[in-house]
């Protein structure tokens, strides 16, 4: 036997062999038979003195299924040319411009509506699994453009409903089963003293939870404690609301973390051990708020104990850097959106945390990237490329704090340059040089 490293090995380094002995085996063949394959490969690869019995065996298998994949993808070209209207007819049989089925495919119907489309037709029984997967991969497009248009229709018609509430510009990245907690949070809205100014420009799912950024004056009396309680509410009452249909749900945890009803937790694949476990993932090491299930969130009686302290720097985490990065995941493509995607939080926090002199940010920024895991690992490429956005990061955060101190050092100045000016003056003249020297005075003489 051989260790998945020595396989990876093997197809690297004889991928050209496997490919052009496959290609002469499938040349000879219409149809795909495991077996009559294995017996034309017997002795294949055994020219190869230098491999083991055991990396001859593996190439073959490696070539048989190379075998199978060229049959197959010539057989499907095939089959699109001389079946492109049985393929479009199904399609439409199945009706898939409904928005609806994007979650809620019934695989019942589908596999009606194809074989009612294969009865009638004169394709050869062995081909009818090839032909479904054909008209499968057609239908998933559609699909996701009809939700995306969904989605985008229903985010729409909320502005439109609420323009004093909802920004007019106002990006939304989450499902319409929130669609509900968002009008619910623009009648709140609605119901503020105008001096707030209060309005919501954005919403998105961030680890399973819908989370809104509102607009407001939060120097205004009593403004920043309720706009920021009410952003806590939508939170965490959507870890009890499917982000897809918007029925009673909870966190469900996969490859990632996704507020789902029993109906759609299909959508995660496969869920992790400790799924269950977790009620609120930004809590998820408060030891106030120990490990649940979610379906007590229902109730929102409360959920837990209103916070006393709210996060005063709007400009940090969620803001100035969240936005730039957010903006450049929306222009940014191929590798590179893919690491800022990966890397985002990462990215943000390192940001935020880069309180280093100027002279030590180099080894800061190779040290922060350095310490992160990918799911790959990381090229040379893609090292270089994370060090540049975060030091760019980095360098527009301290710009932005450079200049937001001068503004507030030129308002202190406006309102107190006259008091400082005397103090400056009294200080040259050498009315403060004695003040040290009477207060011992006073001491001795209190002794």
């Amino acid at each position: 036997m051989i260790d998945q490293k020595r396989k990876d090995w093997l197809r690297g380094a004889y991928m050209d062999r496997i490919r052009e002995v496959a290609m002469w085996i499938a040349d000879k063949r219409s149809t795909f038979d495991e077996p009559e394959v294995a017996h034309a490969l017997a002795n294949e690869y055994d020219y190869l003195h230098e491999l083991s019995s055991d990396d001859h065996a593996y190439l073959r298998d490696e070539t048989v299924r190379e075998v199978e994949k060229i049959i197959r993808e010539r057989r499907e070209g095939e089959l699109r040319s001389r079946y492109r209207i049985l393929i479009a007819q199904t399609v439409a049989l199945f009706k898939m411009d409904s928005a609806s089925r994007a979650y809620d495919f019934d695989q019942l119907e589908f596999d009606a509506a194809v074989g009612k489309a294969l009865n009638e037709s004169d394709l050869p029984i062995e081909d009818w699994d090839l032909f479904r997967d054909i008209v499968l991969t057609e239908l998933w497009p559609r699909l996701k453009t009809a939700h995306a248009e969904l989605r985008a229709s229903t985010f729409s018609h909320l502005r439109s409903l609420n323009p004093a509430a909802i920004a007019e510009d106002a990006e939304f990245r989450m499902d319409i089963g929130w669609a509900a907690l968002l009008q619910r949070a623009a009648t709140r809205i609605e119901s503020y003293p105008a001096a707030w100014r209060a309005k919501i420009v954005s919403g998105k799912e961030k680890l399973g939870c819908l989370v809104l950024s509102v607009d407001c004056d939060y120097s205004a009396r009593g403004c920043r404690s309720e706009v920021e309680r009410l952003r806590e509410e939508i939170r965490l009452t959507s870890l009890s609301v499917c982000e897809i249909c918007g029925n009673p749900g909870r966190l469900r945890l996969g490859g990632y973390a996704k507020t789902l009803c029993k109906k759609h937790v299909d959508v995660l694949g496969a869920l992790r051990d400790d799924d269950g476990t977790q009620a609120d993932p930004y809590n998820w090491i408060d030891d106030d708020y120990p490990a649940a299930s979610a379906e007590f969130l229902k109730g929102m009686n409360p959920v837990r104990p209103r916070a006393t302290m709210h996060v005063l720097d709007e400009d940090s985490f969620g803001g100035f850097i969240a936005r730039r990065i957010e903006a450049d995941l929306e222009t940014r493509t191929g590798r590179e959106h893919e690491l800022l995607f990966e890397f985002c939080g990462a990215l943000e926090h390192s940001a935020v945390g880069s309180v280093v002199k100027p002279e030590f940010l180099d080894n800061y920024v190779r040290e922060e990237v350095d310490g992160w895991s990918s799911v790959q690992p990381l090229s040379d490429d893609d090292k270089q490329f994370l060090r540049g956005y975060l030091r760019e990061l980095v360098d527009a955060e301290c710009e932005r704090i450079r200049v937001r101190q001068a503004a507030e050092l030129e308002h202190f100045l406006d309102d107190f340059g006259d008091g400082v000016d005397a103090m400056k003056e009294a200080q040259a003249a050498g009315l403060f040089d004695n003040l040290g020297e009477s207060a011992d005075d006073d001491d001795e003489t209190r002794h």
